[in-house]
């Protein structure tokens, strides 16, 4: 007759119901967690890789003003860059005659001397940042720099 009342008693009870439910939310709660880590994380070194190809864009398009120009290619690469910098109406110009700038990115380009960090001169040194927000808004910087000179 014992035997029958333990046959009786089988099943999951609502304790053990309960706790194996608290296991599998917990453990969809990390694993969701991680796919949005993840997600993030790819999409900032996305953005980040762009970013340093629209720098590199730039100092490519610098070396080529700098090697039809001339002795006079400090000049032709400051008038260029500030053309490209300040667009029609005084707007951000985006140097979209080289690329195409990522939603709130903004590129800037400064040349100065090699020697005093004055106004530019043979060898110039040019630094391109490159500047946007990540997925969750946080601010992210990238740089290039080179060196030119005629010689």
């Amino acid at each position: 007759m014992n035997r029958n009342r333990f046959m009786e008693n089988r099943g999951v009870t609502l304790l053990e119901l309960t706790f194996a439910m608290a296991v599998f939310a917990i453990a969809l709660g990390v694993t969701a967690q991680s796919l949005i880590s993840y997600y993030g994380q790819l999409d900032l070194q996305d953005r980040r890789a762009t970013a340093i190809q629209h720098c590199r864009s730039v100092l490519g398009a610098i070396r080529e003003i700098r090697d039809s120009t001339g002795e006079g290619y400090i000049a032709a690469i400051t008038e260029w860059i500030e053309g490209q910098e300040v667009g029609e109406g005084g707007e951000p110009g985006g140097y979209r005659d080289v690329l195409t700038p990522m939603a709130g990115e903004t590129i800037t380009t400064v040349c100065t001397d090699l020697w005093t960090g004055g106004l530019p001169v043979d060898p110039m040194q040019v630094l391109v940042t490159s500047a946007f927000k990540d997925v969750r808004g946080r601010p992210m910087r990238v740089e290039a720099t080179t060196i030119l000179t005629r010689n």
